[in-house]
């Protein structure tokens, strides 16, 4: 194929590997070290976090979020994210990630719809704005791990300690939660341009589990620490044009190879 023809190939394939380029620019990335500008409160007590990166694509819905500490000391967390405000006291919106390491070798990932409270009892209480404890609105069990987490780690690395997680969000976003706010849509988790953190590392993640699902049955924590903020900015995941043309060249070129054969 001489010059003339490959950028006939490349004029007429313009489109898609546009494309190509807009659909990386969908995955959205989140770091966050002590001391950044921003408007959170920071507390070390449940471990020192050192720094925290996390990406989300808006159109596979894949979450991955990896904190790491300076110190051994973190047991587990929960988590709420969403697309600007702090997600504290936000009921009926999101989902509440359950980071079960107290056993490093096998971590543990459940998700609840959060219900506002400024603590961890999701799990046991779905609507606290009734007398006793409501039925807790289950998203993802323990033993629910299946297409939902695509990886989980807890790891002791030099002094630090880390611990990531990679999900499928797509049943957090298609949730019905049970105590639906009356005002805010559900959002699930994930985030936008902005994003929204509530997250609180503990000492001791004590936990049992049971029934099918393999719902929390019992929680006992250590001491606990905390990054609250609201309305950091992300930024997008975009390739270089270049690494996206040549790519997308290279497929025009093997189907007119193959055309020709």
């Amino acid at each position: 194929m001489n010059t003339r023809s490959i950028s006939r190939f490349v004029a007429a394939g313009g489109v898609s590997l546009g494309l190509c380029a807009f659909a990386s620019a969908d995955v959205l990335v989140w770091d966050f070290t002590p001391g950044m500008p921003g408007s959170y409160g920071l507390s070390n007590a449940g471990g020192a976090i050192a720094s925290i990166h996390s990406t989300f694509d808006t159109v596979t819905n894949q979450l991955e979020y990896s904190v790491n500490f300076s110190n051994q000391i973190t047991r587990g967390y929960w988590l709420a994210l969403n697309g600007g405000p702090n997600p504290k006291g936000h009921a009926g919106e999101m989902a509440l990630f359950y980071f079960d390491a107290q056993n490093l070798a096998a971590p543990v990932l459940t998700a609840y719809a959060y219900n506002g409270v400024n603590g961890p009892n999701s799990w046991q209480d779905g609507n606290p704005a009734v007398a006793g404890n409501q039925t807790p609105d289950l998203i993802k069990g323990a033993n629910e791990a299946a297409g939902f987490v695509q990886s989980i780690s807890a790891a002791n690395v030099g002094g630090g300690r880390t611990l990531s997680f990679v999900i499928d969000a797509t049943d957090i976003l298609n949730h019905s939660p049970m105590y639906p706010d009356m005002v805010d849509p559900w959002t699930g988790t994930g985030y936008g341009d902005q994003l929204g953190i509530w997250f609180h590392p503990v000492s001791s993640f004590n936990a049992s589990y049971t029934g099918t699902r393999g719902r929390i049955n019992s929680l006992s924590i250590g001491t606990q620490g905390w990054l609250d903020g609201s309305f950091f900015d992300t930024t997008r995941m975009v390739p270089a044009p270049g690494a996206a043309v040549l790519a997308g060249l290279g497929g025009l070129l093997l189907v007119r190879r193959r055309r020709s054969a």
